[in-house]
């Protein structure tokens, strides 16, 4: 009886144990809750606060690169036009046309009008930003242009040339009046051109396209 009592004691304080082990534990369990409750929406907290704040700094970051971008434009456009009411411009499209229409692109006549105006042209075309300037005539014809690309001395009515060349100059002379035409690209790293028109007046007359 004795060793029985004994046995049944030891089994009862292992129960006991055991009992008391898995209150300990459901105890631990129903602590720890509240604590990732409060880890969680602490957490969930800081991460919204970051979200807004870089959400808050991007929309900065792209008012300041839009303010940037118009005032770029904005000085463009000014310096583009302030070259279409040159004179030198104006007597550059007609001695320029002239030579090409009666003596042809290549001829010796229209090298004495480059000789006489490109370096102009080039040092007014850097002050004002320029990768290159254009003297179109008002049926399309580019009488010069600053690096002789492949639209020298075509038509830009012409579809295989620059798209957005050309559309910014059908664009010029269908209003008589500037304009800006921003070219597009087939992917993200794509280069993008800005493409400035101006109408070049003479006497009250729309002589040509710069």
């Amino acid at each position: 009886m004795v060793c029985g009592d004994f046995e049944m004691k030891k089994i009862s304080n292992l129960k006991f144990k055991t009992l008391r082990s898995k209150i300990m534990s459901f105890g631990m369990v129903l602590g720890l809750i509240p604590l990732l409750i409060v880890g969680s929406t602490l957490n969930w907290i800081f991460e919204d606060i970051r979200l807004k704040e870089v959400n808050s700094l991007l929309i900065k970051h792209t008012q300041n690169v839009s303010v940037a971008m118009e005032g770029f434009i904005s000085n463009k456009r000014i310096s583009l036009e302030s070259m279409a009411f040159m004179p030198a411009f104006k007597s550059a499209y007609i001695e320029y046309k002239d030579a090409m229409n009666n003596h042809g692109l290549y001829s010796s006549a229209y090298q004495d009008v480059e000789d006489k105006y490109v370096d102009f042209i080039a040092s007014v075309t850097e002050q004002g930003g320029f990768r290159d300037v254009l003297l179109v005539s008002n049926d399309g014809l580019v009488v010069f242009s600053l690096l002789q690309d492949e639209s020298h001395g075509k038509n830009l009515f012409d579809s295989s040339l620059n798209e957005s060349l050309s559309k910014t100059y059908i664009m010029t002379i269908s209003k008589i009046e500037g304009q800006i035409n921003i070219s597009k690209v087939d992917s993200y790293e794509g280069v993008r051109f800005i493409y400035f028109s101006s109408p070049i007046f003479k006497d009250g007359v729309y002589l040509a396209t710069i």
